[in-house]
């Protein structure tokens, strides 16, 4: 099964955002297992980069970042895709980035914790404990 990862599940991870941290690092024990592939924008891993900065010291928050690497194909947004973003009638840019990038990778599901931010989503889209819940 193919995941794709918005950006919020990324920093809860990374910045240990509790209560949200446990299942995330659920779904990246699955993918370690290799029960689920995991995929990430290239550009989540720089906001990710520029919103936790403040939480390490600049080697640690890079040696971090390289081990989500590990568990997360990074995948290129592209022109492309920008454009249609700047086209597209949603109300928050990068949820429709995301979207589309999901859409072009053809995951099973987005998951994030803003749910309702993508409404107009095509592709399945559930919170990590509603993903859990129904596999585990």
């Amino acid at each position: 099964m193919r995941l794709f990862l918005d950006t919020n599940i990324l920093i809860d991870v990374v910045a240990d955002r509790q209560p949200w941290v446990r299942e995330a690092l659920i779904l990246f024990e699955l993918a370690r297992q290799g029960k689920l592939t995991l995929l990430a924008t290239d550009y989540s891993f720089v906001t990710i980069a520029y919103v936790t900065r403040k939480f390490y010291p600049e080697e640690e928050l890079r040696r971090l970042l390289k081990g989500l690497m590990r568990y997360v194909e990074v995948v290129e947004v592209g022109k492309e895709i920008i454009g249609e973003a700047l086209d597209g009638g949603w109300k928050d840019m990068e949820d429709h980035v995301q979207c589309l990038v999901a859409k072009r990778e053809s995951v099973d599901a987005i998951i994030t914790r803003n749910e309702k931010d993508f409404a107009l989503s095509d592709i399945r889209v559930l919170s990590p404990s509603g993903f859990l819940s129904e596999i585990l």
